[in-house]
C-alpha cells in the first residue's frame, strides 16, 4: 500500500505560485525567499504532525533525521531572507 501524498500536489501548487509571483514581482530575491520560507514552514508542520503519532522505531528515526534537515534548511533560508531585507 502506497501512502497518500497530499504534499505533492500542494508542493507543486506552491512552486507554481512562487514562479508566478516571481514573474509578477520581477523576481525580487527577498520575496522569493519569503515564499520559500513559507513552503519550509509547511514542511515543518507536516513533519511535526507525523512525529506526533505512534511510529515504528526505524521510521521515527528516519523522520526525525529528515525533520532536523528541513529545520536547518528553514533556518538558512530565514537568515538569507533577513540579510536580503537589510539590503
Amino acid at each position: 500500500m502506497k501512502p497518500e501524498d497530499s504534499s505533492g500536489v500542494l508542493g507543486t501548487l506552491h512552486q507554481g505560485w512562487i514562479a508566478l509571483k516571481g514573474v509578477l514581482s520581477g523576481h525580487s530575491e527577498h520575496q522569493i525567499l519569503e515564499e520559500t520560507e513559507r513552503g519550509e514552514d509547511f514542511s515543518i508542520s507536516r513533519y511535526r504532525d507525523a512525529l506526533s503519532h505512534e511510529l515504528p522505531g526505524t521510521l521515527r528515526s528516519l523522520l526525525e533525521s529528515q525533520y532536523q534537515q528541513v529545520q536547518q534548511a528553514h533556518n538558512s533560508i530565514k537568515e538569507l531572507r533577513n540579510a536580503s531585507a537589510k539590503g
